[in-house]
């Protein structure tokens, strides 16, 4: 994950398409996102569980919605096999960071 930010970000300047206010919020629920994973990872104490618990679903519901924008805005899609497989692939991406998230709002002690 701290890896493909620097990339889509590049690929994101790199476009000849303008940026828009949907891949500033965007980036803002993957910087949170990316906190929270971090520290998952390191057993840091960053905000609280309450908040973890809540924003878990919000960033589940805005990547469900923002590839659903993405995947219907664009006509390449259109083919069912590389549908398939961007969904496929999008869930292999994605999921540690659900599973993570869940993780470090649920599972976590308060006292760490």
């Amino acid at each position: 994950m701290v890896i493909s930010i620097p990339v889509l970000l590049t690929f994101e300047i790199t476009d000849t398409e303008t940026l828009e206010i949907m891949d500033f919020l965007d980036y803002f629920f993957w910087a949170i996102a990316l906190v929270g994973v971090f520290g998952y990872c390191y057993g840091k104490k960053l905000l609280t569980q309450k908040f973890w618990k809540t924003y878990l679903p919000f960033v589940v519901i805005w990547d469900l919605f923002i590839s659903y924008t993405e995947i219907h805005n664009d006509p390449e899609f259109s083919d069912p096999i590389l549908l398939s497989v961007v969904i496929i692939l999008g869930l292999i991406i994605i999921l540690p960071e659900y599973i993570g998230l869940y993780q470090y709002g649920y599972k976590t002690n308060e006292s760490t």
